[in-house]
């Protein structure tokens, strides 16, 4: 059996953004604080706790985001030029477009800065990060919000911007290590939260690119988050 040349960690469904609903008050400002401060140390613990190999050397870490890890589903901010209540994005929350999940995302972000900060720091230790997309995040299939989440993180790197964009990997679907790991998210496998074509979330026919939502999308923005 061939040596691994890294170590595998999985999280999963830390809904980054998820309480980017107005108002966001001082409830919604504690919980994030919070998510922040405990992924930040998570990630500065594993970073400097590498195992190591049969030689004795650290091994570095491919850090697994298994879906759902930023939540642009729930996130409910909007752009302040849609302010009239007339306006069906001002009213139920942003549309499914990929120029509304990159301006989600900067959002996103920028209020959990210490989280993204925490992740640039963990890759400048030598460490990768792959995310697989969920069906809070399948937003991550545009290839515009891929780079500007690489982006997002590289802009706090405090050596090679593209050395850190480097270590950043995403997957629409899983990740396979044969003989050793399979990681997907679970919505595949939820009529209700599955897409109509589970491979292809954004239809090639479409005008401008945009996810086909799956029922929870719709119930979700016209519903559940205007409760």
């Amino acid at each position: 059996m061939i040596t691994p040349t890294h170590d595998l960690l999985v999280l999963g469904d830390l809904h980054l953004g998820g309480s980017l609903r107005p108002p966001v008050d001082f409830k919604a400002r504690r919980e994030m604080v919070r998510l922040d401060r405990e992924l930040a140390a998570f990630l500065r613990h594993q970073a400097t706790h590498p195992n190591r190999g049969p030689d004795g050397r650290p091994r570095p870490w491919t850090l697994v985001l298994n879906g759902d890890c930023i939540d642009f589903l729930h996130m409910g901010l909007v752009p302040a030029e849609l302010g009239g209540a007339e306006d069906d994005e001002a009213m139920y929350g942003l549309s499914f477009d990929e120029s509304r999940s990159r301006w989600k995302l900067a959002w996103i972000v920028a209020y959990h800065r210490r989280s993204f900060e925490a992740l640039c720091r963990f890759i400048e230790a030598g460490h990768r990060v792959v995310f697989i997309a969920g069906n809070h995040d399948a937003d991550l299939c545009f290839k515009a919000v891929q780079v500007d989440l690489r982006g997002h993180i590289a802009a706090f790197a405090k050596g090679d911007r593209r050395a850190v964009m480097a270590r950043i990997g995403f997957s629409d679907w899983f990740v396979h290590e044969p003989g050793r790991a399979w990681f997907e998210h679970g919505h595949r496998f939820d009529a209700y939260n599955t897409f109509p074509d589970p491979l292809t979330p954004i239809p090639a026919e479409a005008p401008v690119p945009r996810l086909a939502p799956t029922f929870s999308h719709w119930g979700l923005r016209f519903f559940a988050n205007r409760v």
